[in-house]
C-alpha cells in the first residue's frame, strides 16, 4: 500500500504544475499534500488514518476552489481561508511525523513517564512564583528584550502563556504520578505521589473550570471507578446549564459555542462535511482579507471556540466528528495510566484548545502513540501466545498418533 502511494505521488507530481499564482507553485501544494496522504497511510488506527484522509481530500478542494477559472468552477475560495487550511495541514503533517516516529521508534515508557514528571514540576515551581507575583519566565525573556505588562491578577502560567495551557498541561499530567514505589534523589527518599496534592491545589488556583473538571474525570478512571467519571460529568453538566445563572461567567464561551453551532448548520453540506480546516464561525467567505479583518477589529473576538471538539464538528461536519470520537473509544484502555491521561485530554477539549498549543499537543500526541506501541505490543503477546499454542496442540497430536501407531502395530 505505502509502495503504490509513493508511485502515484512520482508520477502525478511532475503535472501538478497548475496554481493561483506563481507557475510550478502547485509542484510545491501537491508535494506536501502528498506527504499528508503517506503520513495517512502509515497512521496504524483506522479512525485516524481516515480521518486524514479526509483531511486530505478537503485540502485537495480548497486548493482547486481557489483556482479562479471563469465559467469552469461554480466557486472561489478566498486566499486567505486557503492560508489558514494550510497552516493547519502543516500541522497535522508534524504532529503525524513525531506521531508515526513514536509508535515506530524504541522510546521507552517509563523514560517518558519520568520526563513528564520533571517537567511538570518545573511548571508548577513556575507556577508557585507566579502566584506570589515573581516570574522567572518573563526574567529570562528580559536578559534579551525588554517586556512590558505584569501578570493578570498573579495569574499562574508557567512558560505556557496562559493559564487554561498550564493548567491542561498539569491535568493531563497528573495520572503519571500515581506511583507508589519508593524512589531516591540524592540519597533523599520520596514518592512520585507525594506531588499530587500540590497538583491538585495549583490546577484549582488556576481558576480553569475545564482542567478542574477534567481532573476530577481522569482520577475517577484512574482508580477505576469510571461510573464516578460519568457522574462527575453530568453534576458539571447540571451546574454549567441549570445552576451557574451569574452574567459575566462563561456567558462568552456560551455565546461562542452558540455562533459556532449556527454556523456549522447553515446547509446539509456544512452539517456533513463542515466549512473546512481552518475555517471558524465569523469567516465571511464574500468578504476580502482587509473587510474580515476590519470586522474582527470591531468585533474584537477571538478566532478560538475554546473548543477542539466544537471546532472539529464545525470545520469537518459530522465524518470528521464522528472519525474522531471513534478513535477517541477506540484507544487502548489497559495501560490504565495512559488511558486515564488520555481521558483527562479528551474531556479538557471540551472546554479548552489544547491541541493549539506546540507542548500541550506533544504532549497528547506522546500520550497517544505510547497507547497505541502498547496496544500493538499487547497484540503481538496475543499472537505469538496463540502461535504457541496452536504449535503445542499439533505436537501433543503428533505425539499420541506415533504413540498409537506403537500399540496398534
Amino acid at each position: 500500500m505505502h509502495s503504490k502511494i509513493l508511485y502515484a505521488i512520482f508520477i502525478l507530481l511532475p503535472f501538478a504544475f497548475i496554481s493561483p499564482g506563481k507557475f510550478g507553485a502547485g509542484h510545491r501544494d501537491f508535494f506536501i499534500l502528498s506527504a499528508l496522504v503517506y503520513l495517512a497511510s502509515k497512521v496504524p488506527d483506522r479512525y485516524l488514518k481516515y480521518f486524514v484522509y479526509h483531511l486530505a481530500l478537503w485540502m485537495g478542494f480548497l486548493f482547486i476552489g481557489h483556482f479562479n477559472f471563469k465559467h469552469v468552477l461554480p466557486w472561489y475560495i478566498p486566499q486567505y481561508i486557503v492560508a489558514n487550511a494550510f497552516y493547519v495541514q502543516m500541522w497535522v503533517i508534524v504532529g503525524l511525523i513525531f506521531y508515526i516516529g513514536i509508535i515506530e521508534s524504541d522510546v521507552k515508557k517509563q523514560s517518558v513517564f519520568l520526563i513528564i514528571r520533571c517537567l511538570t514540576i518545573i511548571q508548577c515551581a513556575i507556577g508557585i512564583f507566579q502566584l506570589f507575583g515573581i516570574d522567572p519566565a518573563r526574567s529570562v525573556v528580559d536578559i534579551f528584550i525588554n517586556t512590558k505588562g505584569v501578570l493578570a491578577d498573579r495569574t499562574p502560567t508557567g512558560t505556557l502563556g496562559n493559564n487554561n495551557f498550564w493548567a491542561a498541561w498539569l491535568a493531563i499530567s497528573s495520572p503519571f504520578f500515581f506511583d507508589l514505589d519508593k524512589r531516591r534523589f540524592l540519597n533523599i527518599p520520596f514518592r512520585w505521589v507525594y506531588f499530587l496534592p500540590v497538583i491538585f491545589i495549583l490546577i484549582f488556583l488556576s481558576n480553569t473550570s475545564t482542567a478542574v473538571l477534567s481532573t476530577a474525570v481522569g482520577m475517577a478512571v484512574l482508580i477505576g471507578k469510571p461510573w464516578w467519571a460519568l457522574g462527575i460529568f453530568a453534576i458539571a453538566l447540571l451546574y454549567g446549564f441549570f445552576i451557574d445563572t451569574r452574567p459575566i461567567h462563561l456567558s462568552k464561551r456560551w455565546s461562542k459555542w452558540g455562533e459556532l453551532l449556527h454556523h456549522w448548520q447553515e446547509s446539509w453540506k456544512t452539517i456533513i462535511f463542515g466549512h473546512g480546516p481552518g475555517s471558524h464561525w465569523l469567516i465571511d467567505y464574500t468578504a476580502t482579507f482587509e473587510e474580515w479583518a476590519y470586522k474582527m477589529r470591531l468585533k474584537n473576538e477571538s478566532l478560538i471556540p475554546h473548543s477542539e471538539w466544537l471546532s472539529a464538528l464545525s470545520q469537518y461536519g459530522i465524518i470528521g466528528f464522528s472519525l474522531l470520537i471513534g478513535y477517541a473509544v477506540n484507544i487502548y484502555k489497559h495501560d490504565r495510566v495512559l488511558f486515564s491521561a488520555f481521558i483527562i485530554s479528551v474531556v479538557n477539549a471540551i472546554g479548552n484548545h489544547p491541541m493549539h498549543l506546540a507542548p500541550s499537543a506533544f504532549l497528547i500526541i506522546m500520550i497517544a502513540g505510547l497507547s497505541e506501541k502498547e496496544k500493538q505490543n499487547n497484540r503481538q503477546h496475543c499472537t505469538a501466545f496463540k502461535k504457541w499454542g496452536r504449535l503445542s496442540k499439533k505436537r501433543d497430536l503428533d505425539m499420541f498418533q506415533r504413540i498409537k501407531t506403537v500399540f496398534i502395530n
